[in-house]
């Protein structure tokens, strides 16, 4: 059957990344924020931004890494609001 878990226990969340506005460039690597996750799910490509300012490796999400819209308090999800991906 199924088990009760808190999200906490299941995943590592990540409040997102700060960025220099000086970074937001007409090339650079595509940068998601928050317009291009839609509320109801899905994903905007004509959303996404080049940036070419400096970012930290653990900002760039991995094959299966899952880019989620949350505008919820960090506790909400128990404290676990680490900066991994």
């Amino acid at each position: 059957g199924w088990e009760v878990k808190k999200l906490g226990d299941l995943v590592v969340i990540d409040k997102g990344v700060s960025y220099n506005g000086a970074g937001l460039t007409e090339d650079g690597n595509p940068m998601v924020n928050l317009k291009n996750i839609l509320a109801g799910g899905g994903f905007r490509r004509d959303a996404t931004k080049p940036y070419s300012g400096d970012f930290k490796a653990w900002a760039v999400p991995g094959f299966k890494d899952a880019l989620l819209r949350c505008l919820m308090e960090p506790e909400v999800f128990d404290g676990a609001t680490q900066e991994v991906f």
